[in-house]
């Protein structure tokens, strides 16, 4: 028998049988789990309304031998997180986090620094930091996280320096010059893009508090992002391309 305590968040949720749930949670210790929450959408019970998306809290669970899902048996909370369920841009926003987590990660590969900057993202954007950017900073950190930094000064086939970077490759990692440009998915960039992408690898989250995509460089970004998930997953993340019908 395998026992967990550990905050965590709830990821996602679905009606299971009669009266269970299938629960989503990413967790400080354990990173993701897949879960059954038994009884949990009977009216009285204790974890009833503590399973809606995107509630922090402290989750008591067990797993018995030979079993893939882990059992809640106990959840008390943390933060529940309201406003945002009351608002259709931040929960759209907060489900396409949600998306690029269940794509990426394997089940159960602890991570404090991902856990952290969810944790991070969602209470800036429970503040009222602008959504769609607050988004690109979480995505960015964990795909540079993941292993996929970009090379942004120096062209990445032939390491050349390339003092005004016009030529961005997804396939190759980074910028590219005009002599090595082979692969037709080439995504012409500007300063304004550069610039974001460097503050969002390099900078402290707390200094990127106020800092807001717009113009051509919103619409660019949003471009490296959608070839970046079908390079690297080798699909669409629906959410994310979703995002870009949001104004």
């Amino acid at each position: 028998m395998t026992y967990i305590k550990s905050e965590g968040f709830v990821l996602r949720t679905q009606p299971y049988k009669e009266g269970d749930r299938l629960v989503t949670l990413y967790t400080l210790e354990n990173g993701l789990l897949h879960c059954i929450a038994k009884g949990s959408r009977k009216l009285k019970s204790r974890t009833c309304s503590l399973l809606q998306p995107y509630y922090k809290n402290f989750f008591v669970l067990y797993r018995s031998p030979n079993r893939e899902l882990f059992t809640i048996t106990q959840a008390s909370a943390i933060n529940p997180h309201n406003a945002l369920r009351e608002d259709i841009k931040k929960y759209t926003i907060v489900c396409a986090m949600t998306e690029v987590l269940v794509n990426y990660l394997e089940a159960e590969e602890k991570d404090t620094f991902l856990y952290h900057l969810l944790e991070h993202c969602i209470t800036r954007l429970e503040a009222n930091d602008e959504p769609k950017t607050l988004f690109r900073i979480f995505e960015f950190r964990f795909i540079a996280h993941s292993g996929y930094m970009f090379q942004l000064h120096y062209c990445v086939c032939c390491k050349r320096y390339i003092k005004r970077p016009e030529l961005f490759s997804v396939k190759r990692g980074g910028i590219i010059c005009q002599k090595c440009v082979k692969e037709r998915e080439i995504i012409r960039i500007g300063p304004g893009t550069l610039s974001f992408l460097e503050k969002v690898f390099r900078e402290p989250l707390k200094n990127l508090v106020r800092f807001k995509l717009g113009g051509s460089t919103e619409r660019i970004i949003d471009k490296i992002s959608q070839f970046t998930h079908k390079f690297y997953t080798g699909k669409k993340i629906n959410s994310v391309e979703f995002l870009t019908c949001i104004k």
